[in-house]
C-alpha cells in the first residue's frame, strides 16, 4: 500500500455515511524513480483515446442496451466495448497498473463512492505499485444513443492519489485535450489557456461576462440543487449552457471557451482528466460547498477559470440558491486547515445577506424571479436559524444528523 496517511473515518465508518467529497485525503509524494514512466504512460493514454473514439464513431446512435442508477442512466453495448479497448491497450502496456473504469462499477452514488476508496486504498487488484487510471469510455452516453455529436472518452492517470497525465478526446472534432502535472495543457499539439475577465471588474461585472456550465444529472437528489443553481444564475451571467458530458464541458471551460461548470454530484471517471486539465491551463476544480481544492473524492464541483472574482461572486449565487450539496444532505464537515472554516462560511453568508440590496439593485432592469426570491427567503430563514445556534451548535447539529444517518 502507498498512501501514507488516510483519513481513519474512510476505513472505520460504514458507508451510509461516509462523504467522500469532504475527506482530505493525503498520499505520498511520486519517487523520482517512476517518474520516468510518464511519457509512455502519456503516449498510452492517447492511444487507448483514440481507440475507443474510433469504436464512439463507428457505433453512433446504439440502442440502449439498459439503464443503470435511473431510467434517464444508460448504457449502450458501446460503453462496454469502449472500456475493453482502453483495458487491453492499458494492460498491454502497464499489466500492473490498476483500472476504474465506470463500466466496472455497479451503478449508483455509494458504489461508485466505495469503488473509488477501494482503489485508492491498494486494496484492488494491481494497485500496490501507485498507478491508477480513472476511465469513462464514452462520457455523455445519453448524447451518443441521442445521436448527438456531444460525447467523449477521459482517461485520468493518477499515482499514489495525484493526477499526472488528463487526456480527453472528442472523436467528433477530433480534438484531443491533454494535460501532463508541470508540463501545461494542450488540445492537437497547441496549448491552451483559460479566458479571463479584464483585471478592472468587479466580482459582479466578472460574472456577468461569464459563460457557464451547468449539469444535467439522472438523480433527483442532485438534479433538483442543480436546477436551483441554473434558475439562480441565469439572470446574473451571459448565458448558461447544459451540454450533457462533464468531460466535454472541463475541457472547454480548460480551451477559454467558457468561464465555469458546476455539478452538484460527479464520479471520479467523470472529473479526473478534466481537473487537471483545468489545473494545468490555470483554472482550477474545487469543492462546490467549501472551496477546498479538487481531489478524486471530491463529487461536488465547481471548475473555473482561475479568476477570485468569479468564484467568489459565482459561489455566493449558488450558495444562496442552496444549490451546493445534494438535496436533503446535511452541510459539509469544514477542516481546520488555514483559517477556521465554519467561521469564513458564516462570515459569507452575512456578507451575502449585506450585499442582496446593492445586487438586487444592479439587477433592478431584470425582473424578478419568483422562484429564485423564494429560495432566497427560504435560505436566509435557514442561515438566521444556523447563525443562532452558533458555530459550535452548527457542528454538533451535524454531527448528530451524522449520526442519525449511520
Amino acid at each position: 500500500m502507498k498512501l501514507s496517511v488516510l483519513t481513519l473515518a474512510l476505513i472505520s465508518k460504514p458507508l451510509a455515511g461516509f462523504r467522500p467529497n469532504v475527506l482530505k485525503l493525503k498520499y505520498r509524494q511520486p519517487r523520482k524513480a517512476v517518474v520516468d514512466d510518464i511519457d509512455a504512460v502519456i503516449a498510452c493514454a492517447e492511444q487507448a483515446a483514440r481507440a475507443a473514439g474510433a469504436l464512439i464513431m463507428d457505433g453512433r446512435g446504439a440502442s440502449v442496451q439498459k439503464t443503470k442508477a435511473s431510467p434517464r442512466d444508460l448504457l449502450t453495448e458501446v460503453d462496454g466495448a469502449a472500456q475493453r479497448a482502453i483495458e487491453d491497450i492499458i494492460k498491454g502496456e502497464f499489466p500492473a497498473h490498476s483500472i476504474l473504469g465506470e463500466e466496472s462499477v455497479e451503478p449508483g452514488q455509494k458504489k461508485s463512492a466505495s469503488a473509488l476508496m477501494t482503489a485508492l486504498c491498494g486494496t484492488a487488484e494491481g494497485t500496490q505499485n501507485g498507478w491508477l487510471w480513472v476511465v469513462d469510455p464514452i462520457d455523455g452516453t445519453t448524447n451518443f444513443a441521442s445521436g448527438l455529436a456531444l460525447s467523449a472518452v477521459s482517461i485520468g492517470v493518477a499515482l499514489h492519489g495525484e493526477l499526472q497525465v488528463g487526456i480527453i478526446y472528442d472523436p467528433f472534432a477530433d480534438e484531443l485535450f491533454k494535460a501532463v502535472k508541470g508540463r501545461g495543457a494542450e488540445v492537437n499539439g497547441a496549448p491552451m489557456s483559460c479566458a479571463r475577465s479584464p483585471p478592472e471588474l468587479e466580482p459582479e461585472a466578472v460574472l456577468g461576462e461569464a459563460v457557464v456550465f451547468a449539469g444535467s444529472p439522472p438523480a433527483s437528489n442532485s438534479m433538483a440543487p442543480s436546477l436551483r443553481g441554473i434558475n439562480a444564475l441565469m439572470p446574473r451571467v451571459r448565458t448558461v449552457r447544459l451540454v450533457g458530458s462533464a468531460a466535454l464541458m472541463l475541457a472547454w471551460v480548460a480551451a477559454g471557451r467558457a468561464q465555469a461548470y458546476f455539478e452538484p454530484d460527479l464520479n471520479a471517471w467523470d472529473t479526473a482528466a478534466g481537473a487537471l486539465l483545468l489545473a494545468e491551463a490555470g483554472g482550477a476544480v474545487v469543492d462546490l460547498e467549501t472551496k477546498e481544492p479538487y481531489t478524486l473524492a471530491t463529487r461536488r464541483i465547481l471548475g473555473f477559470n482561475g479568476d477570485p472574482r468569479l468564484l467568489k461572486a459565482m459561489h455566493a449565487v449558488l450558495l444562496g440558491a442552496n444549490a451546493v450539496r445534494l438535496e436533503d444532505a446535511a452541510p459539509a464537515k469544514m477542516s481546520s486547515s488555514s483559517v477556521d472554516k465554519g467561521e469564513a462560511i458564516e462570515a459569507e453568508e452575512r456578507e451575502e445577506r449585506r450585499g442582496a440590496t446593492d445586487r438586487d439593485e444592479s439587477l433592478a432592469e431584470k425582473p424578478a424571479d419568483p422562484v429564485v426570491e423564494e429560495q432566497r427567503a427560504k435560505m436566509l430563514a435557514e442561515l438566521d436559524e444556523l447563525l443562532k445556534l452558533g458555530r459550535d451548535g452548527v457542528v454538533k447539529k451535524i454531527e448528530n444528523d451524522m449520526k442519525d444517518e449511520r
